[in-house]
């Protein structure tokens, strides 16, 4: 009977005064699976029900979330986003730091003492503020595609180094590429009726699982270190974003030291001569240079040859 009169009581409002938007009339329709030119575009069917992120050679995860605005009527339906926020939370069940109960940032002097016995969840908060409102505008009933950022470097930093290693002397948590953490991102997009009235979608719940190599492939006969010019083995298709969603072939960019060229380091994906990026033409690297055959790197349309830098022209 309330719920009778509850909704009679808005029919009568809506006649007396008008609707307008509640704070729900954005609708979340999904996260966007990338077509194959690598666009995130609204109106497909095609949508993602989780993710799945290689800090080896990111610290970033590329997400389109698909924004439906479900007012009609004038043009004071038309809905501006103006913010995304979020929370991503990770939650890790090893006895480190269950045994305080919760996950803490690490400070200069180490790790905090424990304070809540309840929480056994590391939480990190994000709002981003959109200032183009024109490209961000939604008219009534349309959908459009929004595409940001998860995570950053600061996040991945700790799973690195706090979640991965332990707060009191654990064997780091990627000990292989088969060890995952997973972290659950709650979104939310804001926006703004013309009408001045500010809307929003409801919670959208994505769960990313975290690997440290897991995405690294190498295909048989395929030679890591000599980069894309090996023919050894088919190229898998490059993904549109490296460390994300699907294998990613050595030979695009590497996943640890060994498919780097010798004395040369893998970090992020990429190969260095030292501090310097990895050595190319065939050069090789030694200490923190680049050379060929001990004398001059070779460079433009050079490449070294036994030890000689030869001009393909």
């Amino acid at each position: 009977m309330m719920r009778l009169v509850a909704g009679l009581g808005f029919a009568f409002t809506c006649i007396m005064f008008g609707c307008v938007p509640n704070r729900l009339s954005l609708i979340f329709k999904g996260s966007i699976k990338p077509d194959s030119a690598c666009t995130y575009a609204a109106g497909g069917s095609s949508f993602l029900t989780a993710g799945l992120i290689d800090l080896f050679y990111t610290s970033e995860y590329k997400f389109g979330a698909e924004i439906k605005n479900q007012l009609s009527g004038s043009d004071s339906a038309s809905v501006v986003i103006s913010t995304i926020r979020w929370k991503l939370s990770i939650a890790k069940p090893l006895s480190t730091f269950l045994a305080c109960g919760k996950i803490l940032a690490r400070t200069s002097a180490g790790n905090e003492p424990c304070t809540n016995a309840t929480n056994a969840t590391y939480q990190k908060y994000f709002e981003v503020g959109l200032a183009d409102q024109l490209t961000n505008l939604l008219t009534a009933g349309s959908s459009a595609a929004l595409v940001f950022n998860f995570m950053n470097a600061e996040v991945s930093n700790y799973i690195l180094t706090v979640l991965s290693t332990g707060a009191t002397g654990e064997p780091p948590y990627f000990t292989t590429t088969d060890s995952f953490i997973t972290a659950l991102v709650e979104i939310e997009i804001i926006g703004k009726s013309l009408g001045e009235v500010e809307v929003t979608t409801g919670p959208f719940i994505y769960p990313i699982e975290i690997c440290y190599g897991c995405l690294r492939s190498q295909p048989n006969g395929a030679s890591c270190s000599s980069g894309t010019s090996d023919t050894g083995a088919a190229l898998l298709t490059k993904p549109c974003s490296i460390g994300q969603d699907a294998l990613i072939d050595c030979r695009y960019a590497c996943g640890r030291n060994g498919d780097c060229k010798t004395n040369e380091t893998c970090s992020t994906g990429s190969c260095f001569c030292g501090s310097n990026a990895g050595c190319t033409n065939s050069n090789s690297c030694s200490g923190t240079a680049c050379n060929c055959g001990g004398g001059a790197a070779c460079t433009g349309s050079q490449t070294c040859t036994a030890g000689v830098c030869v001009s393909s022209s």
